[in-house]
């Protein structure tokens, strides 16, 4: 398999085997975001990396638009099962992804047919609100509205003045010690789910997807960012319902307070197993999380 970085486009298709270079360099420019539908429990939340494994016709026609006219930008939206009876809908949050690398592969259905794929190394760098939909086929396309800082300038929202706690003494000082406790507690979340035995859960990588947020000139208050981007990440220890109550907020400092008191609660449980499988004598038979 021939592994294809994103560091710049001219690499890219030179790099690229035969089929991939054709996927990607006739691709037409779409206005809006190409996107990819998700489950809740699968949206990736800023700040952290995971491989995705593209193989319908959708998904693949969205990445080689992002390849070719997007420097690799894609979004990753949830559909609004509540309304899917009646209309098409998505949630109101999206999260948009970076596509970090890529490899050619090869799809097997449970039939036993096989198709190209790509496996692409990508990682989750800010929140959007999904807008009008410009295309569905071949493959979903919306338009983007950012958040008050974490884009490009848009209106700020009634509670966004919540934010700017931040910018005076005590709001920095409190944005200080709850990514301290973010920091802790994850890394305790952690521990206890090693030796508990239980699935490992995602990668955070938030310096990198402060990073390139901060090239593209859009970053807010340097403290603030960072420690919102810390606590999307955190939401890897939380559950899909969790994880969206941190997403949908739009107050910043009310955002990182939220998923400091989720995890507090996510680590009691976790030592309250721990304590019951001490019980019981060994690791042998440790519920999954």
């Amino acid at each position: 398999m021939q592994l294809v970085l994103l560091g710049a486009l001219p690499l890219l298709v030179q790099a690229a085997p035969p089929s991939l270079l054709r996927f990607s360099s006739m691709a037409p420019k779409v206005q809006g975001l190409g996107c990819i539908p998700v489950s809740l429990e699968r949206l990736l939340a800023p700040g952290l990396r995971r491989t995705i494994h593209l193989y319908d016709s959708s998904c693949l026609a969205a990445f080689r638009h992002a390849i070719a006219h997007t420097n690799g930008t894609l979004g990753h939206v949830v559909l609004n099962v509540e309304r899917e009876r009646r209309q098409f809908g998505l949630l109101d949050v999206g999260c948009e992804l970076r596509v970090l690398e890529w490899r050619a592969s090869t799809h097997t259905s449970k039939f036993g047919d096989s198709s190209p794929s790509v496996l692409a190394d990508v990682i989750a760098t800010r929140r959007f609100r999904p807008g009008k939909v410009v295309q569905f086929e071949p493959f979903l396309s919306v338009g983007v509205e950012p958040f008050g800082g974490e884009g490009a300038p848009s209106s700020e929202s009634a509670d966004a003045p919540a934010d700017k706690r931040a910018d005076d003494g005590g709001g920095s000082a409190a944005l200080t010690q709850l990514s301290g406790q973010l920091h802790h507690l994850g890394a305790e979340i952690s521990n206890l789910r090693a030796e508990l035995q239980l699935e490992p859960v995602l990668q955070e990588d938030c310096e990198r997807a402060l990073a390139l947020v901060d090239a593209d000139g859009e970053m807010d208050e340097a403290d603030l960012s960072r420690a919102r981007l810390l606590a999307f990440a955190s939401t890897r220890f939380l559950s899909a319902e969790q994880k969206w109550e941190a997403l949908a907020r739009t107050a910043g400092l009310a955002l990182v307070e939220g998923v400091v008191n989720d995890l507090d609660e996510a680590t009691a449980r976790l030592r309250a197993m721990k304590v019951l499988r001490d019980s019981l004598g060994g690791p042998d038979e440790s519920p999954v999380a």
